[in-house]
């Protein structure tokens, strides 16, 4: 197991870095769509996993081989203990047999880790460990599913401290994508909504407002949303998820 797949990673030394936010708003530029709060936590953890992969690997080379009990070494071989942290690598100095019958045949071997003396670990060890690295990636699913609360009550507090993005409900973008809705759209709204003497979809509305159709149709929403949410004249009968927008006046007129 790998430091990135242990909760004391997810609890205790996770943070949202600048990085991550990088990659968040470069996700955005590439297709300029809104995405969930779930959306982008998943982004995130996929990002830290591929990273811890690549580290892990770049150090293996750099250092040696990763220490895993079920292999065989030899003397003056270099490995690298990940579960001991991320610099922490020895030489084999020495081999000797297992002592445990509990375990069936095994070896040990003596370690000189850099810095911190002599330390003996299992080799060819015959049952299933913890430390053994399978073939098969680290599962950016099974992380989500374990730490992505974690991850997201992290992440949204630092996303509404950035005035770069913005939500309306669980949809966020980059305030930079989202097209103008200028006071004039607004009224075009409000007519469409006296006219038609009900609360209407957003998708609705924006048959009539007319923004660049370039910009992808969810965005489009995204901002006609937020500019109604802004505009005292009307309010969301709807769902947060579905809006249907009414005109708060006649609702008053009505009560």
């Amino acid at each position: 197991m790998q430091p990135i797949e242990t909760a004391e990673f997810w609890q205790e030394e996770f943070e949202v870095s600048e990085e991550d936010l990088e990659a968040l708003y470069e996700r955005f530029v590439e297709d300029e769509t809104p995405r969930t709060t779930g959306e982008l936590v998943h982004q995130l953890i996929e990002r830290r996993t591929r990273q811890a992969e690549l580290s892990l690997r770049a150090q293996a080379e750099a250092e040696g081989i990763v220490y895993q009990p079920k292999e065989s070494y030899e003397v003056g071989q270099r490995l690298v203990f990940v579960a001991l942290g991320e610099d922490v690598a020895g030489e084999v100095v020495g081999v000797r047999e297992g002592r445990n019958p509990e375990y069936g045949p095994f070896k040990v071997i003596q370690v000189k880790l850099d810095g911190n003396g002599v330390r003996e670990f299992a080799s060819e060890f015959p049952q299933p460990h913890i430390l053994n690295i399978e073939d098969k990636p680290i599962s950016v699913d099974d992380l989500y599913q374990q730490f992505g609360d974690i991850v997201r009550e992290r992440l949204l507090e630092v996303l509404a401290n950035n005035p770069e993005f913005v939500r309306y409900g669980d949809q966020w973008i980059l305030k930079g994508l989202l097209p103008e809705i200028h006071v004039g759209h607004r009224n075009i709204a409000e007519a469409m909504i006296v006219v038609a003497g009900e609360a209407l979809p957003t998708e609705r509305l924006l048959e009539e407002i007319e923004l660049p159709e370039d910009i992808p149709l969810e965005t489009r929403k995204l901002a006609l949303n937020r500019a109604l949410e802004e505009d005292g004249r009307f309010i969301n009968v709807g769902a947060i998820s579905e809006p249907l927008w009414s005109l708060s006046y006649q609702r008053e007129e009505s009560a």
